[in-house]
């Protein structure tokens, strides 16, 4: 991948390739809200590295884990093995799907963990950082 360094602001510039329709929804929505893409995107992945940060610097913390799951049992399962770091769990239904709400709080290794472990059974999950426990 090429990166070139903007000249006078102190941004990156490079490539990227993404979905056709993907391109359109961000060119709207920039539109609507009256600022470019650039700055959609830059805020976009901010908020992404913050919500993953557990993979890049270890440290204690607490947050939300939301999770659209196909399968309560399995997550109830992992719930019960992460259960050093899991302080409360909520399971309900709305229109037919089930959702997870997990409040955990400890090292952030550990969080990022259980919430890869459920990507990996299929949910499609979120993190809220809740801030660290310094």
């Amino acid at each position: 991948m090429k990166r070139r360094e903007a000249r006078g602001n102190g941004k990156s510039r490079f490539g990227i390739s993404i979905d056709k329709s993907v391109a359109e929804r961000l060119s709207r929505l920039a539109e609507v809200l009256g600022v470019d893409r650039s700055r959609l995107v830059e805020e976009a992945v901010r908020q992404y590295l913050d919500d993953h940060k557990h993979m890049l610097v270890p440290h204690e913390c607490r947050g939300i884990i939301v999770g659209l799951c196909p399968d309560n049992i399995a997550v109830a399962s992992k719930v019960r093995d992460y259960k050093d770091i899991v302080s409360s769990h909520m399971h309900i239904h709305i229109d037919g799907k089930c959702i997870d709400i997990i409040v955990v709080q400890g090292p952030s290794r550990i969080i990022g963990k259980l919430y890869a472990s459920l990507e990996h059974d299929n949910c499609k999950t979120r993190f809220l950082p809740l801030g660290d426990l310094a």
